[in-house]
């Protein structure tokens, strides 16, 4: 392998060059004959300024480990150079490149380790992003492994960026990849307490055009509806562009979602508390137990929220009765939860037991309120901005143009662009469960 070394190091062309160079030496043998050496090569090479051969040598080490060769790679040195390696050259190889990131994921959640995979997989995402606004097929993996770990945290930046790309000629990624962005963002926004984002996220994934039923689109709607009753109080119609076999689908085989939302706008303890337990197993099967019973605690809170629009005074008693809980203690505890909270504004009279309801004491003319509305103003005029200059790219787009005038002359052809939904295979039942392989 030394004159391969020299090579590669003294090669002085462009990164594609390279690379189309040392795909030709995998399909001619050449690592493969040359396994015993791979380690020694990678000690030689210098990650950060060979980084195409190091990637080649790396992953082709790791795809040899995994066929019961006696080669044993390093993967904290493969988590090393995702972090140092040279963003230009990697580009180059993507295909290459997630697929040695991904093998070091698959190592540490193996190994039980998955927070050794957050901090690599985080910057080779950022390797491969020619800006923020492009997602990865890295940014999937990366939110499982943060979900895994518990590292919330190491997530929030990346959750907190709006994708606005998701050409596939930028990053190579797939519609799964797409997916499993929008299903692992949704579920860490739910650890984060961030529902607004984790609806957005999850909405991508149901409503993410479609010809057959994905898993983890359905596994999507399964949290979305859920989410839905614990921070908005119901659920509303799926939009009418979700996908006609994706909606199908839903309303026959989610059915028990749809009691509990049902259960849920009665505003009823005791209905919702019969749709949950009667579904116990089912909820338990799907991995969304502790959502199912936030969803009692958001209806008594909710009730309880009801209560300060009509009474001024209420028993501590009367409000337990109402609301649905064991008790006055019970009804205590909740108030002061939701008074530390800022959900309501009331104060307990410790001699009778009366509660008494308040008005919000914010008068929304504060600097801090005026900021905040001036930062949305901000953010909604750049919004339209975007999609103005959006518009006008798809209206001077000659795909989407031959696609109108061919509706137009034959308009019993049926829905324009039916033919371009992604086909995401539903290979498995549980979204989760390919990841580990």
């Amino acid at each position: 392998m030394d004159g391969w070394v020299e090579r590669v190091t003294t090669f002085t062309g462009r990164p594609a060059e390279l690379a189309a160079s040392l795909k030709s030496d995998v399909s001619s043998g050449l690592f493969q004959l040359q396994a015993a050496a791979l380690p020694g090569v990678l000690a030689t090479l210098d990650p950060a300024a060979h980084s195409l051969a190091w990637l080649f040598a790396a992953n082709a080490l790791t795809s040899l480990a995994s066929t019961g060769t006696n080669t044993a790679p390093d993967y904290r040195l493969v988590g090393k150079f995702l972090k140092v390696c040279s963003a230009e050259e990697v580009r180059a190889a993507t295909d290459v490149f997630v697929s040695l990131a991904r093998k070091l994921k698959q190592w540490a959640i193996g190994g039980g380790r998955p927070k050794l995979a957050v901090g690599p997989l985080r910057a080779a995402l950022r390797k491969l992003q020619p800006s923020t606004e492009c997602l990865t097929p890295l940014h999937g993996d990366f939110f499982q492994v943060c979900l895994l770990s518990h590292c919330y945290y190491a997530a929030a930046p990346v959750l907190k960026e709006e994708i606005y790309d998701v050409a596939p000629d930028l990053c190579g990624t797939a519609p799964r990849d797409f997916l499993l962005y929008a299903y692992y963002g949704g579920m860490l926004c739910i650890g984060r307490k961030d529902y607004d984002r984790a609806l957005d996220l999850l909405l991508y994934a149901i409503t993410a055009p479609a010809t057959v039923v994905s898993a983890i689109a359905v596994a999507a709607y399964q949290k979305y509806v859920l989410v839905q009753l614990i921070h908005n109080g119901h659920s509303p119609p799926l939009p009418k562009y979700t996908s006609t076999i994706i909606h199908r689908y839903l309303k026959s085989e989610c059915v028990i979602y749809a009691d509990v939302a049902h259960a849920f706008s009665r505003k009823s303890a005791p209905e919702l508390s019969l749709a949950i337990n009667s579904n116990r197993t089912a909820f338990q099967a799907d991995g969304n137990w502790g959502l199912v019973r936030q969803c009692e605690e958001a209806l008594q809170r909710r009730n309880v929220g009801r209560l300060t629009h009509t009474h001024l005074t209420l028993s501590l008693q009367g409000i337990a009765d109402t609301a649905g809980l064991p008790g006055p203690g019970a009804a205590e505890a909740l108030i002061l939860a939701m008074v530390g909270s800022g959900e309501i504004w009331a104060s307990i009279n410790p001699v009778d037991g009366m509660v008494s309801f308040n008005e919000d004491p914010e008068r929304y003319c504060s600097a801090d309120m005026a900021e905040h509305i001036d930062a949305q103003i901000r953010r909604s005029m750049a919004l339209d901005a975007r999609l103005q200059a959006t518009n006008e790219a798809v209206s001077c787009d000659r795909a989407y143009l031959s696609k109108t005038l061919a509706k137009e002359a034959r308009p019993e052809s049926g829905r324009l662009g039916e033919e371009e939904h992604m086909d995401v295979a539903d290979s498995d039942r549980n979204p989760v469960a390919p990841m580990y392989s």
